[in-house]
């Protein structure tokens, strides 16, 4: 036990018998609760002799109890880089810290009512690279108003449009995600803090409904984006005026028709995904060749030949330097379409599938060989068993 490294823990009682045996671990470095409960007849000293653990990950949630919020706090931060909790406890002792700690990645889920996040909490963060918060935190740092030169080295941000304008400026986010707000309209230049930063987005990731809802700003914001992440729901489609009951690509396409390809020398990959991610449509219906079609007219409004990769939920195109494309298939289709093989190939024969559904909405038969190569798999399975 004296040489354990890592704790993960969920749904135990924190009694006095484990506060005193947890000290002796002395090469713990990683901790992770979930879950857990925390007897009445713990005392001060024994939380006390947490503090003997010089951890580096400490990751806590629920439930929200006076003895797992003393539990919390018990623990030594003076050598914490990771720390993830939907806990208050953490939030009020990295606030209150008398000296600044180390910690790199942090993220934030919860909601508390009685809990407001100051610049005192960054100021004591100044090795702070990753911030991450969950749109249930949102209220916690409502009234926040940061100093740009708290978080110099933040690089990786996760919060809502209200938060850009205290994190961007002045600091060198590469790797941005936008939360989704349901509360309320986002304003016409939510973007604004984006166009503050001289460095290039290694990533930006939003919803499609504001991506598609505010197209004045996208060619502005994109210019210094490599990597476009948008997640689609069909949550989204009412405002965001998408076709609500169209095939699976229909919804996809649209959006990437909506990228100013012109204006976007940067854009490198672009990634739209389902919030349902394992949801997958009948095949005949997934169209590559009209995916194909609206490709030509991507490379053909692009101002250069880099290579560019697209992915359309399950399907990811690629083009080389020389415009030409070529599709590949996500791995989870294959047990799709294995499923789809075993269930109708005595009703409609694969190759009368391929010849009269896939065959007019393939393209340089993808779609075929891959559903031939499957059923080859499906075929040598069954032999082998």
């Amino acid at each position: 036990m004296g040489n354990l490294h890592a704790l993960d823990v969920t749904d135990v009682l924190v009694t006095p018998d484990l506060l005193l045996v947890l000290p002796q671990l002395g090469q713990l470095k990683s901790v992770h609760m979930s879950g857990v409960q925390v007897a009445e007849n713990c005392d001060p000293e024994q939380f006390d002799r947490l503090k003997v653990l010089k951890l580096t990950t400490l990751r806590l949630f629920g439930p929200h109890s006076e003895g797992y919020a003393k539990l919390a706090q018990a623990f030594d931060y003076t050598q914490l880089t990771i720390l993830a909790t939907d806990l208050p406890g953490p939030i009020h002792k990295i606030e209150t810290s008398e000296c600044s700690l180390p910690l790199r990645n942090l993220t934030v889920v919860f909601t508390s009512p009685n809990l407001k996040v100051t610049s005192s909490f960054f100021r004591n963060l100044p090795e702070l690279r990753k911030f991450h918060y969950s749109p249930a935190a949102e209220d916690v740092f409502m009234d926040l108003s940061l100093d740009s030169s708290y978080v110099p080295h933040l690089e990786d941000i996760c919060c809502s449009w209200r938060q850009l304008a205290n994190f961007l400026p002045g600091r060198r986010i590469v790797n941005i995600e936008i939360l989704h707000s349901t509360d309320g309209p986002w304003p016409r230049d939510w973007f604004a803090p984006l166009l503050q930063s001289s460095r290039r987005f290694k990533r930006l990731m939003l919803s499609c409904d504001a991506f598609i809802r505010f197209p004045h700003g996208r060619a502005t914001y994109l210019a210094n984006v490599d990597h476009l992440e948008l997640e689609f729901s069909k949550s989204y489609t009412s405002s965001s005026r998408m076709p609500e009951e169209s095939p699976h690509d229909q919804g996809l396409l649209f959006v990437i028709g909506k990228i100013p390809w012109s204006k976007v020398p940067h854009l490198r990959v672009v990634d739209i995904s389902r919030s349902t991610t394992t949801f997958f449509p009948a095949l005949h219906r997934i169209g590559l060749r009209q995916q194909y079609e609206l490709l030509k007219r991507v490379s053909a409004e692009r101002k250069n030949c880099n290579p560019l990769v697209i992915r359309l939920g399950l399907i990811t195109w690629s083009s080389d330097d020389k415009g030409r494309w070529g599709v590949e298939f996500a791995p989870s289709l294959c047990e799709v379409v294995k499923k789809m093989i075993r269930t109708h190939r005595t009703v409609l024969p694969v190759q009368q599938y391929l010849s009269e559904y896939l065959a007019p909405i393939d393209y340089d038969g993808y779609l075929q060989s891959f559903v031939r190569e499957v059923e080859h798999g499906s075929d040598t399975e069954s032999e082998s068993d």
